[in-house]
């Protein structure tokens, strides 16, 4: 069952989404604003975020753009906004798909399901903690520490540490 967390201002949208991906196994959590969303996000590390672009206190593309300083899960897009420059913007903050409303809910299940499926077997990696000399690395909770202390790596640095311990005496290509 993979945590999936919903931004959306919309009551009876959120609520339908929520049904849908319930129905089809997933704990659903369910956020209003953005704020909601960025300290949700914090407590339970989603596997998978929907987020709509135009939410009261934070919009979308701030709650994009904070979301990856910390976190690699996959993020879809679900707005109303259809202009190019928008799903651009929000692809370059670090989106990973977008749908147009109104659409399909079983669509957006099919959708997520497959960005789970990709992300989770493509990123599977060994499960517990790594140790190499003082430095620890744990893959499920996003954790590095050396000599007992913590790292402060960005989501990216941290996906970069931990893919080359994985596959240590490895050559890796540029």
């Amino acid at each position: 069952m993979r945590k999936i967390l919903i931004a959306e201002d919309n009551v009876e949208i959120s609520d339908m989404m929520k049904s849908y991906l319930e129905k089809a196994g997933h704990e659903v959590y369910q956020a209003f604003d953005g704020a909601q969303a960025l300290k949700i996000a914090d407590e339970i590390k989603p596997d998978l975020a929907l987020l709509d672009i135009m939410m009261p206190k934070i919009d979308g593309f701030t709650v994009c753009e904070t979301l990856r300083q910390t976190m690699t899960m996959p993020i879809i897009v679900v707005s109303a906004k259809v202009a190019e420059e928008d799903k651009v913007r929000m692809f370059d903050l670090g989106a990973d798909d977008y749908i147009t409303k109104p659409f399909s809910f079983k669509e957006m299940v099919m959708r997520v399901g497959a960005q789970l499926r990709r992300y989770y077997e493509f990123n599977a990696v060994p499960s517990g903690d790594r140790h190499y000399g003082k430095l620890m690395i744990s893959s499920t909770r996003f954790e590095a520490k050396a000599d007992g202390e913590p790292l402060n790596l960005t989501a990216k640095e941290f996906k970069i540490l931990d893919y080359l311990t994985i596959h240590e005496n490895q050559i890796m290509p540029k």
